[in-house]
């Protein structure tokens, strides 16, 4: 199976120095497990926490001894069931991993606490490029893998993200299949829910909250008609600073006609100053203890304190010029269960208030109009 991957944002994917100036398998294949694992748990399947309980391969139950993860991407004792391979678009040569990755500084004109460094992120999208999927030995990477992994990067084309620093705003790609026969080859989502349903698996007793797709909440963001693509509206975009010579803490003209623009500091600073306020995380009774409420904000976007830290459960992209309409565009998606804490909940109904989330973009991005789509609802919304 081929598959042809386009960024629309910076794809990270990192490297044992954790650059970002290279293109690697093992980062795809990261997040493409984790991707796949949420998609399980939405399905019913518990995989295993590669971090507490890892599954061990054992001969005489065979699969049933491993989770569905596991039957897929490998374990100790079971390797994967196909093997990767990237290459370049053009020539079906091995791609050259290394990647032209410039880094700019975002800061905010109104910092929200003294000691604001901004963010060091790439502004330019690397080139297409494809991923090579073939069975790894005789027997394996059969229909029901192949729709597992085909499944798995259209969710991530239409609502996630790919890689690493996915939170941060990287990571929006649009896929295509190469080939007719790579599309219609696969199974249909109903036909695969039934034969992975079929397979004997080990079924975990995870005790982490893990990403779950029906958890899942997000919405589509479009720049209004007045942000066209060729205005230069991204030299002064709302409360962000582009700053392309960091030490000297020099501003300089943003890079002429961008393709992407990394405005996801913006979001995500008025999302975290949105769960400061005790008023908008009502309780039975009145509303949240501030002590509480940090503990939470910490739970839901993250943070890192010494050797301590905790990734973020909600995802900002940068904005995006969509390949179909040559519109400006933003995702923001979270994993918040409607019956979790107190935070997650009031920042769910957030994400779905058509009224109140459009104006805290506004205020976040200095940007207006703009229109927001949500996400379906459910898991038969995302996999029909």
């Amino acid at each position: 199976m081929l598959i042809t991957v386009k960024p629309l944002t910076p794809l990270w994917t990192g490297d044992a120095e954790g650059s970002g100036d290279s293109i690697r398998e093992s980062g795809i294949l990261g997040s493409l497990r984790w991707w796949y694992e949420a998609l399980l748990r939405g399905n019913g399947h518990e995989p295993c926490d590669l971090g507490v309980e890892p599954c061990l391969y054992e001969p005489d139950r065979g699969q049933a001894s491993i989770c569905h993860a596991c039957q897929l991407f490998g374990c100790t004792g079971y390797a994967r069931r196909f093997t990767v391979r990237l290459i370049n678009v053009d020539d079906n040569t091995t791609l050259n991993r290394k990647i032209e990755n410039q880094l700019i500084t975002v800061k905010l004109r109104n910092p929200t606490n003294g000691h604001d460094r901004g963010w060091f992120v790439p502004w330019k999208p690397q080139e297409s490029f494809a991923i090579e999927f073939r069975p790894a030995r005789p027997g394996t990477f059969d229909a029901v893998d192949k729709a597992s992994i085909l499944h798995t990067l259209r969710l991530i084309a239409q609502f996630g993200a790919l890689g690493a620093r996915t939170s941060q705003g990287q990571g929006i790609v649009n896929i295509t299949c190469r080939t007719d026969e790579d599309q219609s080859d696969a199974l249909s989502i109903v036909e695969w829910r039934t034969s992975l349903g079929q397979r004997p698996a080990r079924q975990a007793q995870s005790q982490n909250a893990w990403p779950n797709f029906a958890d899942f909440v997000g919405v589509h963001v479009t720049l209004g008609p007045g942000v066209q693509p060729d205005q230069n509206w991204w030299e002064n975009t709302g409360p962000l600073v582009f700053l392309r010579d960091a030490q000297r803490n020099r501003t300089v003209p943003y890079p002429a006609n961008p393709v992407c623009v990394p405005s996801a500091p913006a979001v995500r600073a008025e999302l975290r100053s949105w769960l400061r306020t005790t008023a908008n995380v009502p309780i039975p009774g009145g509303s949240i203890g501030r002590a509480e409420l940090e503990e939470q904000r910490h739970a839901i976007m993250g943070y890192a304190k010494g050797n301590s830290a905790q990734g973020s459960n909600v995802f900002v992209s940068h904005l995006y010029k969509e390949l179909e309409d040559n519109q400006w565009k933003m995702r923001v998606f979270a994993f918040l269960p409607a019956n979790g804490a107190p935070a997650e909940a009031a920042l769910r109904r957030l994400l779905q208030n058509p009224v109140a989330f459009p104006k805290l973009l506004e205020k976040a991005l200095g940007l207006s109009p703009l229109t927001v789509a949500s996400f379906p609802q459910g898991l038969n919304g995302f996999l029909p």
